[in-house]
Order: C-alpha cells, then structure tokens, then sequence
C-alpha cells in the first residue's frame, strides 16, 4: 500500500528531525561529528495521485537546536560544551533565520513503491 493522495501535517509530535554534521579540513581531529535535534519544525505534504505532481515543505526553527552528540573529537563534549556550541550555531552561524526546504521534484524508489 502506497500513499495515499491528500494532505498531511507533521511536527515534533509526530517524529523527530534530525540534524547529522561531519567534520573535515586541518582542524577535524579537534571537532566533533554532532548530533542536533530539532526542537520547532513542522512538515506539511500534498501527495497527488501522480507523485510527481506532489508538494513537499519543511520548516525549521534554527533557535531551537540542541545538541544531542558529539563524536569523534580530542575530548568528549559536557553539557557547557553542547549549549556553547547550539548557541554558536545560533548567534554566528544560522543567525536565528528561519529555515525551509522543498523538494523540487518527489518520485518514489523502488522500495516506496513496492509496499
């Protein structure tokens, strides 16, 4: 059974959204592969009976980062550590703007499409 064609909204009550970061370059022994989960996000989806024809929207509230791991660096991270960096993200990096993404094009894989 696919999915079915209409509309459908979902949220930090439904699932969790998940942020995976890599670490490379000169200083990538010193830093940490994170883990952050998003706090306030949102997903709405307009599935067609044509997939192709469908509309996919995520939004995410980049204050609303946390920390949940790090991996892989020369010391492991504390609870300081975490917040500093979720803050970092925040102040200097995303600089609270808000953030969406949509699909240009939706298909199903073979999987999707077998069940």
């Amino acid at each position: 059974m696919g999915i079915q064609p209409g509309s459908y909204e979902l949220g930090p009550q439904d699932g969790k959204l998940v942020v995976r970061t890599g670490k490379g370059g000169a200083a990538s022994k010193a830093g940490h592969n994170l883990r952050i989960e998003v706090e306030r996000w949102g997903a709405a989806a307009q599935f067609a009976e044509d997939l192709s024809q469908s509309v996919l929207e995520l939004t995410a509230d980049s204050t609303s980062f946390t920390v949940v791991e790090g991996t892989g660096g020369m010391k492991s991270l504390d609870g300081d550590d975490k917040e500093g960096i979720a803050q970092t993200i925040n102040q200097e990096v995303l600089k609270g703007t808000p953030i969406s993404f949509s699909p240009r094009r939706c298909a199903p894989t073979a999987k999707a499409a077998s069940t």
